[in-house]
C-alpha cells in the first residue's frame, strides 16, 4: 500500500515537472521570436548573440529532461520498473 502511495506522488510529480518545462521552453521560445522580430536590441548590435544563448539553455533543458543524459552519470537512481517490490 505505502508503495502505492509512493508511485502515485512520484507520477504526480514528473506531469508537474513536465509541465514546468513545457511552460519553460515555450517562455523562451516567445522570448526568442521577440528578439528575432525586435528592430533594435539594447546591449547587443545583433540578434546573433542573444539568440544562440537561448537556444543553448532550450537545448541543455531538452537534453536533461527529455533526454534523461543526467542518467549516464546517476545510473544507480534509475527504477527498473520490470521488478515489483
Amino acid at each position: 500500500m505505502e508503495h502505492e502511495t509512493h508511485s502515485r506522488k512520484g507520477k504526480a510529480a514528473e506531469y508537474l515537472q513536465g509541465i514546468i518545462v513545457l511552460v519553460v521552453l515555450g517562455v523562451f521560445t516567445a522570448i526568442e521570436y521577440v528578439i528575432g522580430t525586435a528592430d533594435d536590441i539594447p546591449l547587443f548590435s545583433s540578434t546573433l548573440i542573444p539568440l544562440t544563448l537561448i537556444a543553448v539553455v532550450k537545448a541543455g533543458v531538452i537534453i536533461n529532461y527529455y533526454m534523461h543524459i543526467s542518467h549516464m552519470w546517476n545510473p544507480e537512481d534509475e527504477v527498473d520498473e520490470g521488478h515489483a517490490e
